[in-house]
């Protein structure tokens, strides 16, 4: 916890620094903008390695959608407020149940706050943006990941109440990413977006129970100190 609230507080002072170097440039001429994008999301949290293991690799990418809401102070500095919604692939300890491979989805909201600095003018026809920003999430419907129907579900621990042993759900999570954007500008007013990003949340993001033992004290849940996700979308703006 103590590194999460430092990485935190280390960005928060790089996006105040970045806003008072950028408050002393030109404003440009269309500072709003609207986008959507729809998102392919790679997961990568606990037991990642039992999808690799098990040649589910596949199922470790899935698909989510954002709506961006985006203000450009100066031709250098901007803004972004992003609310994104998809599916994330997870599974339960397999070390635990002797290799098992118990994998399932889950769905979340996610609320990001970013600060954007530009690379070149913005109403180039090609223009490019770094940004980092902090976030917030909420996870929740975990349901088991299928393959043609069939899984080696039910988990060896598994109960009516709770069908994915340490388990939590809804869950609410802090995070911070950084990524790039780039934009094609059609006409002044509408540009295409390519996107990309890594994600990074406190480790009950995928909705299992950090530091939690199970019956042989093994603490496998919090092999991560993060769990990730990152995340590649194509979209477009529409600026006024």
């Amino acid at each position: 916890m103590k590194k999460q609230i430092a990485i935190l507080s280390i960005t928060a002072c790089v996006l105040v620094s970045v806003f008072s170097a950028g408050a002393q440039t030109k404003k440009v001429a269309l500072p709003w903008g609207v986008a959507v994008r729809g998102n392919v999301i790679g997961n990568v949290h606990e037991n990642v390695m039992s999808y690799f293991k098990h040649r589910r690799f596949a199922d470790l990418v899935t698909a989510g959608f954002s709506v961006d809401g985006m203000y450009d102070f100066t031709n250098i500095f901007g803004t972004r407020v992003s609310f994104a919604m998809g599916k994330n692939a997870g599974a339960c300890n397999s070390q635990e149940a002797g290799g098992g491979f118990y994998p399932y989805y889950f769905r979340s909201i996610n609320v990001f706050a970013d600060a954007m600095i530009h690379f070149g003018n913005p109403e180039d026809a090609f223009s490019s943006r770094i940004y980092a920003g902090l976030g917030y999430a909420h996870t929740y419907d975990v349901v088991e990941n299928l393959k043609n129907g069939v899984t080696n579900w039910p988990h060896p621990w598994a109960t009516p109440d709770q069908p994915i042993p340490n388990s939590k759900e809804p869950n609410d999570v802090f995070g911070f990413r950084v990524g790039y954007m780039g934009e094609w500008h059609i006409t002044p007013e509408v540009g295409v977006l390519i996107d990309a990003c890594g994600e990074f949340y406190s480790d009950a993001y995928d909705c299992l129970m950090p530091y939690r033992s199970d019956h042989d004290a093994y603490r496998g849940y919090a092999g991560f100190p993060f769990d990730m996700r990152f995340v590649i979308s194509l979209g477009i703006a529409y600026h006024f």
